[in-house]
């Protein structure tokens, strides 16, 4: 199909409103993270976020390559991108904008040459990618800590992500074809 654009979109996805704070809640005896996750999202800024994932899982099902490749495959591929965007965009809720609306997230993303391409742009403090990149949830110690999976998925399912700008950007990349040598995960931090 040559380097002709298959399917794009860009987005900024923020909802300012004057009048949201977050709920009052008694946080005492709590850590951060702990009280982070009881703090809801402003449910405006939820149905944006999910609507790109939905406007992203048609672009891919819709896709010409994916249209020929067998349902298990495609469900796969669906399946690997989700888990993505849902890890991206709760790092970016929860974490980089502390449930603020008024913060901004930009997105762009396309489909070119059997590969689709996203790119997260927030507005937050950013995070030390190296020692996320080392930190592995997987270990015995690490097991009842909350949290911290993120990237340790990000970089699984997706084909390749690149983190940069202090950790306030990433690319992401997942592969759609079929063949099993293309399913390499990487993570590349830039300077």
């Amino acid at each position: 199909m040559g380097d002709s654009l298959e399917f794009g979109h860009e987005a900024t996805l923020w909802w300012p409103v004057a009048d949201w704070k977050p709920a009052d809640i008694d946080t005492r005896g709590m850590t951060k993270s702990e009280a982070d996750k009881l703090q809801p999202i402003h449910p405006q800024l939820t149905i944006l976020a999910e609507s790109q994932k939905l406007l992203i899982i048609a672009a891919l099902k819709t896709h010409a390559s994916l249209s020929g490749y067998p349902h298990h495959h495609v469900k796969k591929i669906t399946g690997d991108v989700l888990l993505v965007l849902g890890e991206i965009f709760n790092n970016v809720l929860f974490h980089a904008h502390e449930a603020n609306p008024n913060k901004k997230l930009s997105l762009r993303w396309w489909i070119r040459q059997q590969v689709l391409e996203m790119i997260f742009k927030d507005s937050g403090q950013g995070f030390d990618v190296r020692a996320a990149l080392e930190y592995d949830p997987t270990l015995p110690e690490n097991l009842e800590t909350p949290g911290r999976r993120g990237v340790m998925l990000i970089t699984t399912y997706a084909s390749q992500a690149e983190w940069s700008e202090g950790g306030t950007k990433i690319t992401v990349r997942k592969n759609l074809s079929i063949s099993p040598d293309t399913e390499p995960a990487e993570a590349v931090t830039a300077a």
